[in-house]
């Protein structure tokens, strides 16, 4: 708890350093820190997208004959899910590569230099990001990686709703 409180102090004294300096900043390894924390939060979406894809399913099955309401839910749930696994993978890669930049000394000439190898592989030219832009970019990333698992949530839940309310009648 203390590190994390440590954590806490040291990237409140360097953010308050001015805008201007951002980049210095994310450049710092205790950034680097943060985000690669932040990051391994993709294994428990995951799983709580899988035990809610099961809840569907379970539910699914559950009763023989269900309202067309349901079954578009389930869908749409079903779509989600893969949707969000095509999420955690991208947050798993980012994290792999957040881990190996921030390991270097002089991270923003390593980092350009990952992007111009990444040119090789994909056949376009180099396009060199800043860390800010990566930082900003994986924080978009995860933010709708949780906001794409809470209408997972939401569908489970409609699901059951319906469900109950089909049986009713």
């Amino acid at each position: 708890m203390m590190k994390v409180q440590y954590l806490v102090l040291h990237l409140q004294e360097r953010f308050s350093m001015a805008e201007q300096n951002i980049e210095k900043v994310l450049n710092d390894k205790i950034a680097g820190t943060v985000i690669v924390s932040a990051l391994k939060i993709w294994s428990k979406i995951e799983f709580i997208s899988i035990v809610t894809l099961i809840i569907q399913f379970l539910m699914l099955f559950h009763l023989k004959s269900l309202c067309i309401y349901s079954k578009t839910v389930s869908i749409l749930g079903l779509v989600l899910f893969f949707v969000i696994q095509y999420y955690v993978v991208r947050l798993y890669f980012d994290k792999l590569l957040f881990e190996n930049i921030y390991k270097f000394e002089n991270i923003e000439n390593d980092s350009k230099k990952f992007d111009i190898i990444m040119s090789f592989f994909f056949k376009k030219n180099a396009q060199i990001r800043t860390m800010k832009s990566r930082w900003l970019g994986t924080i978009r990333l995860l933010k709708t990686t949780i906001i794409m698992l809470l209408l997972q949530i939401l569908t489970m839940f409609l699901m059951f709703i319906f469900i109950n309310f089909n049986t009713k009648l």
